[in-house]
């Protein structure tokens, strides 16, 4: 099963890889101490009707410095749409070359007698758009790489943005393209933070089941991490001949939600039971994505961050 592959996988480098995700913890600089204002000096004036000289003024010390009253962070309303529409078509050229990335990017057969190549994917997964890097950090000279987005679904014009929408066929398959028939998921990402992960998002059940919200995210990405594996063994194909793969994930999480312990062991529950599920299928559907949801290791990678490790899933603000 895919879960237990996945885990002798990351067994062998465990510490190696708690070195290389730790790297992204960082701890921000405190902004230097403001400057006061200098002192208003002592005036003296003169009465233009008597010439007689007034007291001197009193003497005005600094103003008091102004607080800034605290940044409150702010959250679309769950279910709210964001500002940009989702796409409502794709092309057959566009369908073909997304269904060309989404196949090769599954999982691959562990073998000792193949070299390692460690890739480590940055996923920032945001509240309008998701944007992917991957980085080879044993791998001299080879750059960053920034994944491009499917073509039906970029953001803004920008090539690297890619909106976070997802869509349910009524047999229960999530998809990432627009279909007839088929039912916009959005809000992904803050349907995740504002009222919990377990909370519906359809309006009926789907072969007997309900649509969570955990369940939507953990889909959606599924095929980002499936589309970005693919895209990269299609376009560097030389990176990977030869050698075995060891996937590492960091998800960001909201940098103001970092001390939230639930949030934080959610987020490595969904990027745990992703990784797994992109590499069982290239079209998840409900029960699919229920099963890795709830495998032990799974959950048990959600209550702890060294078990998340050794799945190679790291979540850092």
């Amino acid at each position: 099963m895919a879960a237990i592959a996945i885990q002798k996988q990351a067994g062998s480098a465990n510490s190696t890889r708690k070195t290389e995700l730790a790297i992204a913890k960082r701890i921000p600089n405190r902004p230097s101490a403001a400057v006061k204002p200098p002192k208003t000096p002592k005036v003296l004036g003169r009465n233009p009707k008597r010439g007689l000289k007034l007291r001197p003024a009193k003497t005005v010390g600094p103003l008091p410095e102004e607080k800034a009253p605290p940044f409150q962070w702010w959250e679309l309303p769950e279910g709210a749409s964001v500002r940009e529409a989702p796409p409502n078509s794709i092309s057959e050229s566009s369908q073909a070359i997304l269904g060309s990335l989404l196949t090769p990017g599954g999982g691959e057969e562990v073998r000792d007698d193949l070299q390692e190549l460690f890739a480590v994917i940055g996923l920032d997964f945001g509240t309008s758009c998701t944007k992917v890097v991957v980085r080879f950090p044993y791998e001299a000279g080879e750059l960053t790489v920034a994944i491009p987005a499917p073509e039906h679904c970029v953001s803004n014009n920008q090539p690297h943005l890619w909106q976070t929408v997802l869509w349910l066929r009524p047999d229960g398959q999530f998809i990432a393209w627009p279909e007839q028939g088929a039912l916009l998921l959005h809000a992904l990402k803050q349907g995740v933070m504002t009222s919990g992960a377990d909370g519906n998002v359809t309006p009926g059940k789907y072969r007997g089941l309900s649509v969570s919200k955990a369940d939507a995210a953990t889909a959606y990405l599924a095929y980002v991490i499936r589309y970005t594996r693919g895209w990269l063994r299609t376009h560097r194909p030389n990176l990977f001949r030869g050698r075995h793969t060891r996937w590492l994930l960091n998800l960001g999480l909201p940098a103001e939600k970092a001390d939230n312990g639930q949030l934080t062991a959610t987020y490595r529950q969904i990027a745990a039971a992703a990784l797994l599920c992109a590499n069982y299928s290239d079209r998840p559907d409900i029960e699919i994505v229920k099963l890795f949801l709830t495998d032990d290791a799974v959950v048990t990678a959600g209550m702890s961050e060294d078990r998340a490790l050794e799945l190679g899933i790291g979540v850092f603000p």
